[in-house]
């Protein structure tokens, strides 16, 4: 039969447990938002950023890129008053031609059908 002194003493067992548990998850958690402070996934997180803004290819120079979106802006802007593209929606066409020391980039108004050559030539 349990006596109430035991059954005090279990309930004394439990609750230093429980403490301890809550400061292990208190731990955890500290450690986690550590995590993304780490050097090295705040290197494979700039890689990333860098692969995706630099997908339509690997050798985009920051000023290409920039271009591109300069260029976007404007036509976005110009050509399409209302945010809607009037003939063939938002479809940039891109052309990309090798030539032995780099390649030449070049962008096309889905509307207008201007193109831009955004080549950086000190990217060669």
């Amino acid at each position: 039969m349990m006596m109430f002194g035991d059954f005090d003493k279990y309930l004394e067992e439990i609750k230093e447990e429980y403490h301890a548990q809550v400061e292990r998850a208190d731990y955890a958690y500290k450690k986690m938002q550590e995590w993304n402070k780490d050097d090295k996934i705040q290197e494979l997180k700039q890689k990333k950023d860098w692969i995706y803004t630099h997908c339509l290819c690997p050798n985009l120079s920051d000023k290409e890129i920039q271009d591109i979106k300069d260029f976007q802006n404007k036509h976005y802007i110009s050509c399409c008053g209302n945010g809607k593209y009037k003939s063939k929606g938002n479809t940039w066409r891109y052309e990309i031609t090798g030539t032995g020391i780099g390649s030449i980039i070049k962008i096309q108004c889905p509307e207008c059908q201007e193109w831009l050559d955004v080549t950086d030539l000190d990217n060669w």
